[in-house]
């Protein structure tokens, strides 16, 4: 029963520690998992409101590095082009 939007505000704050506001949504992305399903999934550029950002359950490590950075640092192509739309999108901006 819960909307798109406040299952990625809570993903966002149970994964990372911060609590952020939703801005624009950004292109969805589509692929099969490792069991081979189908999956989409929404993005949203967010802002931070509050919280610390440190590791969580399903994340190892978090720090803050360049667009250039995370270009090289990412590991799935599907990943590349959603970071280059939010580059896209804070250049419109």
């Amino acid at each position: 029963g819960e909307s798109d939007e406040d299952c990625a505000v809570r993903e966002v704050e149970e994964e990372t520690g911060l609590v952020c506001s939703l801005e624009e949504e950004l292109p969805p992305s589509s692929y099969r998992d490792s069991a081979g399903r189908p999956k989409l999934v929404r993005y949203w550029v967010m802002r931070p409101q509050s919280g610390a950002a440190r590791p969580q359950d399903e994340v190892d490590d978090v720090r803050w590095v360049s667009v250039e950075q995370a270009a090289t640092t990412l590991s799935y192509d599907r990943d590349r082009s959603l970071l280059a739309a939010l580059t896209a999108s804070f250049v419109q901006a």
